[in-house]
């Protein structure tokens, strides 16, 4: 009997989506996404295609999830802000 051999490789564009896709609606541990978060960026910059993040605001997480950043709280006047008050550092998009 002779076995199909599988493809042996995937678009990193691919693989981009898809873990932007679970840091942003799924409900894995802050570990587990810090796991997925060190194997993208590790093929982003390895493929020359790592082109920087953007943390998630609270309309881009689930409901009851903690944002990656609170849009809402940024200041520009060079006063200390809360933005990253109570956030989650692993909600984050990858470009």
């Amino acid at each position: 009997m002779k076995l199909k051999m599988a493809r042996k490789t995937i678009e990193v564009e691919s693989v981009r989506l898809q873990v932007n896709e679970m840091l942003r609606d799924g409900y894995h541990s802050p570990d587990e996404r810090r796991g997925m978060i060190a194997v993208l960026e590790n093929i982003l910059m390895r493929s020359g295609n790592y082109h920087g993040f953007q943390c998630l605001g609270a309309d881009e997480v689930p409901e009851g999830e903690k944002p990656g950043i609170h849009w809402d709280k940024m200041r520009y006047d060079g006063v200390k802000d809360d933005r990253f008050t109570d956030t989650d550092p692993t909600r984050v998009k990858y470009y």
